[in-house]
């Protein structure tokens, strides 16, 4: 009898101890944390509303209007066919959007447009959280030091406001869990050999084209800290010249990658009304941040009105300081020992190199949110579309978390270790007060996501309405879609004609026309935008924008005909996508 109990007992001790060796147990932990920090999300069936500090509905009428676009063929989805009041609008073509695809596929596996959202920001928080454990653990030498950086950045302040205060930067949250994962990949091409660089070449280039298409801002601002690190790791390489150049094709491989979206986003910019995105309220002289870095209070606040959201956390900033303070007597007695650069390391240390590159990292990131690089700001291309300093709290935060995971050099950390971690879940949700919108999926049509345009005032999802042509002019308010429920109706400029709508797709259109002796001039209600091409019998037929409303106008010949508009890619934008 005591055989048969004894020896189930002593199976499961045996396979307890295979999963804590095979490093299992600490990845678990880090998931776990991850699902803590989404919780809030899935504590009430409605869509989490932030429309004090960001605006979470948008994400339905970007979700709706890609999976809509996806359904009718476009792809790479460019364009927003029901939103601009009904006019269609350039959203996609300008906007990264990853997160998006992501929510669409929840979408078309059946998820509710909430649901696929829900998923696509649990999605973001596990990839954050799995990929900052593997890079810690691979420099640390030290499971331990995974957990602690995978929790003090999945936790981190600004990591979660991109969630609950600014609902609707899911691409900026989604580009936070490429930090990791590029600087993880960027580690393996450096360490590969052999057969495994091929590999690991291509591991850098979908991370780094993940990040870009994710967000454009953070990739921006995050890329010369992924080159000083690849400069950093190369003086000391073994074999230099060759590993830059397989660094190179990488990230060239990567740029090839992503640039079915950047290419044309970059060099189509002057298309677009872009001058309101860096001035007035977006001027990044407005939100610097400097004795208000952090917030003194334990339990971080997600309030956005006098914008203390936009810093760091009491308890993640002394976690930093007391990481910092390790960090540097480690780093310290390893040059003593070694030499600078050429020391190995120790279980739970970063090398010399790692670390003096880390603690340089987290200070240029902190300088970018303070005033004393206004004279960076002022003279840096593109920089000022970051619009806000704080937005570097995301590469902050990343850094932050490598410093803090330098703890675990600390004696005891099995004691001291968990009560941390929920120190930092305390800290990160304890004064969280999350509000939820009860939605369903028949409320989010396109009529009525066009309803929220007008009520907000915000044009597919912009604020400035800084995607529209410049021939719009006035911007518009309102539609006859909206005012007079006539969504597919064409207006005659000139001349007579009778015209009905024959079929409508995301980015085609026909149209049966019959006109007049004289012909007529007629103005489709849709938004004229370079890529808009139309025929009329087959026949290739001139379109272009009306002066002011910048919708699309097209002259009929006399008599009945078939007119036929689609949305066809650009010389320029054939090009990227080819190079994809």
């Amino acid at each position: 009898m005591r055989r048969r109990v004894a020896e189930p007992i002593r199976r499961i001790a045996r396979s307890t101890r295979a999963f804590r060796i095979s490093g299992h147990g600490p990845l678990l932990v880090v998931l776990l944390l991850a699902l803590a920090a989404a919780l809030p999300l899935f504590a009430n069936p409605g869509l989490l509303n932030t429309r004090g500090g960001g605006d979470s509905p948008f994400l339905l009428q970007r979700v709706q209007q890609l999976s809509a676009a996806l359904g009718d063929g476009h792809f790479p989805v460019r364009w927003m066919p029901d939103a601009n009041y009904g006019y269609g609008y350039p959203f996609f073509h300008y906007y990264a959007p990853l997160s998006i695809y992501v929510a669409a596929f929840f979408r078309f596996l059946g998820a509710s447009y909430v649901v696929a959202i829900r998923f696509a920001q649990l999605a973001g928080f596990l990839l954050a959280a799995a990929a900052t454990y593997a890079l810690a653990r691979r420099w640390f030498h030290s499971a331990a030091a995974g957990v602690l950086a995978a929790a003090a950045y999945t936790l981190a302040p600004f990591h979660l406001v991109n969630v609950y205060a600014r609902g609707d930067s899911l691409a900026e949250f989604w580009a936070m869990a490429f930090y990791p994962l590029v600087f993880l990949a960027a580690e393996r091409l450096l360490t590969a050999a052999g057969s495994g660089r091929l590999p690991a070449a291509a591991f850098l280039a979908l991370s780094y084209a993940g990040l870009m298409i994710s967000h454009n801002i953070s990739a921006l601002i995050f890329s010369p800290f992924l080159l000083l690190f690849l400069a950093v790791r190369l003086l000391r390489h073994p074999e230099p010249r060759r590993t830059l150049l397989l660094a190179a094709a990488a990230l060239a491989w990567g740029l090839a990658l992503a640039a079915w979206f950047w290419l044309p986003a970059l060099a189509e910019t002057g298309l677009a009304q872009t001058g309101p995105v860096t001035s007035g309220y977006f001027h990044y002289a407005a939100h610097f941040r400097s004795a208000d870095l952090v917030q003194p209070a334990l339990l971080f606040s997600y309030d956005v009105l006098d914008g203390a959201a936009f810093r760091m956390g009491l308890v993640q900033a002394l976690l930093v300081i007391a990481g910092l303070l390790v960090l540097l007597l480690t780093a310290a007695r390893l040059i003593t020992k070694t030499g600078p650069g050429r020391g190995k390391g120790s279980p739970a240390a970063l090398t010399p190199t790692l670390a003096l590159f880390v603690l340089f990292s987290l200070a240029l990131a902190t300088l970018m949110i303070t005033p004393l690089s206004r004279f960076l700001w002022d003279r840096v291309p593109l920089l000022p579309y970051t619009q806000f300093p704080w937005r570097f709290l995301s590469v902050q935060a990343f850094f932050g978390a490598l410093v803090a995971a330098a703890l675990v050099r600390l004696p005891y950390r099995r004691w001291w270790l968990p009560p941390l971690l929920l120190l930092l879940l305390i800290a990160a949700l304890g004064d969280l007060k999350p509000d939820y919108l009860p939605l369903r999926d028949d409320d989010i049509t396109p009529a009525r996501l066009a309803e929220y345009e007008w009520f907000s005032g915000n044009i597919g999802t912009t604020v400035s309405a800084e995607y529209l042509p410049h021939a719009v002019q006035p911007r518009p308010y309102s539609s006859a879609w909206l005012t007079r429920g006539e969504r597919d109706s064409a207006r005659v400029l000139k001349g007579e004609a009778a015209v009905a709508l024959v079929e409508r797709q995301a980015t085609r259109q026909r149209w049966a026309v019959s006109s007049g002796e004289q012909g007529a001039t007629l103005l489709l209600p849709t938004l004229y935008w370079p890529g808009w091409q139309a025929t009329l019998d087959g026949a290739s037929l001139p379109l272009q924008a009306a002066p002011g409303s910048g919708l699309i106008t097209v002259d009929i010949p006399p008599g009945d005909h078939q007119l036929a508009i689609h949305l066809a890619a650009t010389p320029l934008r054939t090009a990227a996508e080819a190079l994809s």
